[in-house]
């Protein structure tokens, strides 16, 4: 299983890293003139950058959060009295309701990163 883990790591690995090196060469291309393409993430500025990636992640992943909510309940039905599954529905339970917090304090930590950055309009 850990080999497996670690095979589907370095595939992603390899990807990003392949994405990157074309965005790379793309921009290069585009500054010599030879083609045009259009922006991929539709933002001009960090703010933008940032606000839009805060955006997605709340939107994708508040929804996996309620499941995950909905997914220890289940476990905490089915323990059976059992503590070891008790506890292990209860840190479900914990992780996803600390990942839903981060993700909904998310746009709170955009306007930090403005303010960092001296960004007047956030």
């Amino acid at each position: 299983m850990m080999h497996y883990a670690r095979s589907i790591f370095k595939q992603i690995f390899v990807f990003f890293i392949s994405v990157i090196c074309l965005l790379g060469a793309s921009e290069t291309r585009a500054a010599a003139g030879l083609f045009l393409t259009p922006n991929p993430i539709l933002a001009d500025e960090i703010r933008n950058v940032l606000w839009n990636t805060v955006s997605f992640l709340k939107a994708a992943g508040l929804p996996v959060g309620v499941i995950m909510v909905l997914f220890s309940a289940l476990l905490y039905m089915t323990a059976g009295g059992k503590p070891q599954k008790i506890k292990r529905a209860h840190t479900t339970l914990i992780w996803s309701l600390v990942g839903m917090a981060v993700l909904l304090i998310g746009q709170g930590f955009v306007t930090i990163v403005c303010n960092f950055l001296n960004i007047q309009t956030c």
